[in-house]
């Protein structure tokens, strides 16, 4: 499920997500940093904290650039 996209005002956007995990899929503590790509044009970091896992996300709108 993808996380809601806010809208800044001035053509950039902004998500956060919370993933949560069995005990028995995952637990660390780490992070990483996503950055653009050619096919996805948004920064991910994630920080895995235990079963947690925080996401965000931002970018530009596509219409924009």
């Amino acid at each position: 499920m993808e996380a809601q996209r806010n809208d800044n005002g001035d053509g950039s956007w902004w998500s956060f997500a919370l993933n949560v995990k069995l005990p028995h899929e995952g637990f660390g503590f780490a992070y990483d940093f996503f950055p653009p790509t050619e096919r996805e044009n948004w920064n991910t970091a994630l920080l895995r904290l235990g079963f947690v896992t925080l996401i965000y996300e931002w970018g530009y709108h596509e219409d924009d650039e």
